[in-house]
């Protein structure tokens, strides 16, 4: 029987990572070979173009919307492998994470999937008591184990915290004399997972070959574990300059207006007291698994 691997969000940053990480296991083990299904809203963009002129012989792209199940079930069809990734901050999905990851859950039973990769994290609600509140944590979290109850074989990846986020969601700001200054709900020890972004393949490539040894584990994807200030420091320095966190209290912080405010305050709350994973977390495994993840 072929073996076709769908990827949902196939020209987003994970998605993309993927497809080039079985094109890459495709030319080390021509013998158990994917066929490579894209899945993406639109399938013209640039992303889906280069990925075709790159790997248009085992890739094909499908239009598909996750927030619809008929899609879902077209673009399964004859699939045996799946990456699937839910997406808290687009518009389509925000707040719909667990009931677009029911629709993929029932697509995948019904099209007889054998394995699932899926990017997940922690449950903050769980872990903290209900103290704190990061939806975009918890849903995938929850749409893990409802892949699981289901009977899925599921190999949960759990991306970090992007690199690039010091310069996007926390953009610092010049205050004069080569200082730059981040201000932020983050205690400056904190000890931060980070990552590429785009290193989230190297994880699902890894794990390819025997994936049933991974059914039912989570894999934090970490490529650094270093405290908030030592990163500042290093973008700084690369600036030309020195940094200055300050360190507003979260609660203060989720009440600046702008939107996902009080979102990202529980966040960072949630890194200043159990990490970016959660407690007990191996971040070290990831590296282990493929020892070119990138470093800060």
């Amino acid at each position: 029987m072929s073996r076709v691997f769908v990827v949902l969000g196939a020209t987003g940053a994970q998605g993309k990572s993927v497809v080039e990480a079985i094109a890459k296991y495709n030319a080390e083990h021509p013998e158990t070979r994917f066929k490579i299904r894209g899945v993406a809203r639109r399938v013209d963009t640039d992303i889906a173009k280069n990925l075709l002129n790159q790997y248009g012989d085992q890739l094909e792209f499908v239009a598909g919307d996750m927030t619809k199940e008929g899609d879902l079930d077209r673009a399964f069809a004859g699939a045996t492998h799946l990456f699937a990734v839910t997406q808290f901050w687009d518009p389509a999905s925000m707040g719909k994470e667990v009931q677009i990851g029911g629709y993929i859950t029932n697509s995948a039973k019904k099209s007889g999937i054998q394995y699932v990769w899926v990017s997940s994290l922690a449950d903050v609600e769980k872990i903290s008591g209900g103290k704190l509140h990061v939806p975009h944590f918890t849903d995938k979290k929850r749409v893990e184990e409802n892949m699981q109850q289901a009977g899925l074989k599921v190999i949960a990846v759990g991306p970090a915290f992007y690199y690039t986020n010091w310069t996007t969601i926390f953009k610092p700001k010049s205050i004069g004399n080569n200082v730059f200054e981040w201000t932020a709900p983050l205690k400056p020890d904190t000890l931060l997972s980070t990552f590429a972004v785009e290193d989230t393949g190297l994880i699902v490539g890894a794990t390819l070959k025997n994936p049933d040894e991974f059914v039912g584990k989570f894999i934090p994807i970490a490529g650094d574990h270093i405290p908030v200030q030592k990163y500042l420091d290093i973008i700084a320095a690369g600036l030309g300059g020195t940094a200055k966190l300050v360190s507003v209290p979260f609660e203060q912080f989720a009440k600046f207006g702008f939107p996902g405010a009080e979102e990202v305050a529980h966040m960072c709350e949630w890194f200043n007291q159990y990490g970016y994973f959660g407690p007990n977390a191996d971040v070290d495994w990831a590296r282990k698994l493929a020892p070119g993840l990138q470093r800060f």
